[in-house]
């Protein structure tokens, strides 16, 4: 909890985790981190409960954290690889099962913007989502997006 959400005084720390020993989390988090990510919400909320039993297990913990942080991680590139400014980095997400997705994902990228570089990319599956990661040396990234986005075969457009 004390990572998600800032605590600036000894007194105001003390509420806050009298707080939650009693299930009460901060107006401010409901507000911020609880709207945002009900994931890290609905975790914390296990973790900080007064019952063992509803308490998760490390494997949940773990496989909870991993989901959140795979949307937000880069996985299937090697960002070493590009230590220069210059390197932008992609998430594109499709629905799985089409043969074409990462193909045509790649004609609309170099079809957006003639000075686009493709680096280098990767294709991964997860829970019925064709998750491709783009490293791209471009100019201007918006057209990129603007083409990718108005694609009937994309749903999901992010930079890293």
């Amino acid at each position: 909890f004390e990572l998600c959400y800032p605590m600036y005084t000894g007194m105001e720390r003390m509420l806050v985790l009298n707080g939650l020993r009693r299930g009460d989390f901060p107006p401010a988090w409901h507000a911020t981190v609880g709207q945002k990510s009900p994931l890290i919400h609905t975790l914390l909320q296990g973790m900080l409960s007064a019952d063992p039993t509803r308490r998760p297990d490390a494997k949940t913990v773990v496989d909870a954290v991993g989901a959140l942080l795979g949307d937000f991680t880069i996985l299937s590139l090697d960002r070493s690889d590009f230590p220069h400014d210059g390197t932008l980095f992609l998430r594109v997400e499709a629905a799985a099962g089409k043969l074409s997705v990462l193909p045509e994902a790649l004609k609309i990228i170099q079809g957006a913007s003639p000075a686009v570089v493709v680096e280098q990319y990767g294709l991964r599956s997860k829970e019925g989502t064709s998750i491709m990661e783009f490293a791209l040396t471009v100019g201007t990234l918006q057209e990129i997006l603007d083409a990718l986005n108005s694609s009937d075969l994309i749903y999901s457009v992010r930079e890293l």
